[in-house]
């Protein structure tokens, strides 16, 4: 399943030969070049605005005090909107009547709840999912990317060590940034380029899946991120792996396998049974997917 996401976004066509072709040659000359140790590769993610980027850094702490992050977020009315809309969901609102102020959200959320709403907002900022070219690859990264922070979330809160499940959280959410380089180097490619090539080989998506996983590392060190992050980041492309890197190999699999059902590429059945072969109990396989099993069957 390792080149799931791309099978999925490009097909799973296998060419037996080893030569890329024009826009895949592209791509891989533009890796080569900004795998350079000495570039720092964040420069490719788009920027935030500056209070969302000083609240960013505050977030990077362990335990960041309410009292430095609630005055930011007050600054960015789309975000305070995000956190009142979620405090009104029938499901954690225990009032009759409707939220509508910052400070009953809080009361409603938690801190960590609101925390965990900042972060999704803020990475959502950063993907590239309106441009002309592959405008269903950027989406596709997004929901990949919080499907599996939220399996992260779930198997850090059943896991017998001591795993923060808002650290798993955000390992999961930020883990395939270094799709969004990879991202980024296609749209140029196919501006540069023959527009009738189409990326799609084995080989190359191989070689995407491998550079992207580099990369998410690099990013995360670049970020300041705690350094359980970096370690479980680079620990994806091991076969030794601690707990925390493990949680995310899990869920990792767990979406690319749920990816595959929903594009109908496998049944729902194998889907499953590929789940239970990864050790996961089934009531967190329909936890984790809700109406899945009804949507497939």
């Amino acid at each position: 399943m390792t080149t799931a996401f791309y099978d999925v976004m490009f097909g799973d066509k296998v060419e037996s030969g080893a030569t890329l072709n024009e826009i895949e040659e592209y791509v891989y000359k533009r890796i080569e070049l900004i795998s350079n140790k000495e570039m720092v590769l964040s420069k490719y993610i788009r920027t935030l605005p500056q209070h969302q980027q000083e609240l960013s850094r505050v977030l990077q702490d362990e335990s960041p005090a309410a009292d430095e992050i609630f005055p930011i977020i007050k600054k960015d009315l789309l975000m305070t909107g995000e956190i009142i809309k979620a405090s009104n969901d029938p499901r954690i609102r225990r009032t009759a009547n409707k939220i509508t102020d910052f400070d009953n959200a809080i009361e409603v959320l938690g801190v960590d709840g609101v925390i965990k709403i900042v972060k999704t907002i803020l990475l959502r900022k950063v993907v590239p999912v309106n441009r002309i070219y592959f405008k269903r690859f950027g989406q596709q990264i997004w929901n990949h990317s919080l499907e599996v922070a939220k399996v992260c979330s779930v198997l850090a809160s059943r896991s017998s060590d001591d795993i923060s499940a808002d650290l798993a959280y955000t390992l999961g959410l930020i883990h395939d940034t270094g799709k969004i380089i990879i991202f980024e180097l296609l749209v140029e490619a196919f501006s540069a380029t023959n527009p009738d090539s189409r990326p799609g080989s084995k080989i190359f998506k191989r070689m995407m899946e491998h550079s992207s996983m580099q990369f998410s590392a690099r990013i995360a060190q670049e970020w300041e991120l705690p350094s359980l992050i970096v370690v479980a980041l680079e620990q994806q492309l091991s076969r030794e792996r601690d707990c925390l890197a493990e949680i995310l190999h899990q869920a990792n699999i767990a979406s690319e396998v749920h990816m595959m059902v929903q594009a109908d590429k496998i049944t729902f059945e194998q889907g499953k049974r590929l789940f239970v072969r990864m050790g996961l109990e089934e009531d967190l396989i329909f936890a984790m997917y809700g109406g899945f099993a009804n949507q497939c069957t």
